[in-house]
């Protein structure tokens, strides 16, 4: 079992990692952590609704995520993952690359 993070209406939340790296929850979020499924690999992520934003100053960081329609690993510096209210997926990386399946 992992840690959820959840926001309400008109608020946020940040999470800073031990890399460094920042996630910015938006309202009306609801996020998973999961913890890894092997050694040595990254936890991963579920947003199950609502966005989070991902940077990182340091090296390029590979997270793996899922959402209710889509999975997929985005190996970058900074990203966006949003699922809307219908469960669509929308993924922007401004630095970096996304493997979806």
């Amino acid at each position: 079992e992992g840690d959820r993070v959840r926001t309400g209406l008109r608020s946020r939340a940040t999470l800073r990692w031990s890399d460094l790296g920042v996630t910015r929850v938006n309202e009306l979020t609801s996020l998973e952590i999961r913890p890894p499924e092997n050694a040595g690999r990254k936890p991963e992520l579920e947003l199950k609704s609502g966005a989070s934003y991902f940077f990182s100053r340091e090296k390029p960081t590979e997270i793996q995520f899922r959402t209710p329609v889509a999975s997929g690993a985005i190996r970058g510096t900074e990203f966006h993952l949003a699922v809307a209210e219908d469960g669509r997926t929308v993924v922007s990386v401004f630095d970096g690359e996304v493997d979806l399946t």
